[in-house]
């Protein structure tokens, strides 16, 4: 059953979750969303407000991916070790990225909205980390002032 949102727009219901798309920085970015328990409402809601203030828990996110992980890149990940087309090994290295970077390395792939209090982002790692995504998660809905992050994938 499809239904319309007037915050969140056209959401489908593939059995397990609702899922949409939300505007953000002129791209659509999906959004799936999960009762797990929870009161639709509730659910809808949490939603809702995700999608309304997008922009700022965008950057709350990206600012504690770039909190967390920035050292780990600037230390591990952006050196590494290549084979050259003449089979040799060659050492490789990025540049050494400041937080501003960082964080505009970082692109949203998807939203996730699960139950009465979790949101996670996902980005797109700009290369940064080998392909693997960066997952900002929330457990006190879109405050993301202690959230988790780490590399999916």
């Amino acid at each position: 059953m499809n239904t319309d949102d007037p915050i969140l727009g056209a959401l489908k219901d593939s059995g397990d979750c609702l899922e949409g798309s939300l505007k953000h920085n002129g791209k659509d970015v999906p959004i799936s969303m999960d009762a797990d328990g929870a009161q639709v409402a509730e659910l809808i809601s949490l939603a809702r407000d995700v999608a309304t203030r997008l922009g700022a828990i965008d950057a709350d996110a990206r600012r504690c991916a770039s909190d967390k992980l920035l050292d780990v890149y600037n230390d591990s990940w952006r050196s590494y070790i290549e084979v050259g087309d003449d089979g040799k090994n060659r050492e490789v290295s990025g540049t050494i990225l400041d937080s501003t970077a960082f964080r505009e390395g970082l692109s949203l792939a998807s939203v996730s909205v699960l139950g009465s209090g979790v949101v996670t982002l996902y980005y797109h790692d700009g290369g940064m980390f080998a392909g693997h995504s960066v997952m900002v998660e929330s457990f006190e809905g879109t405050d993301f002032s202690d959230a988790s992050t780490q590399l999916f994938g």
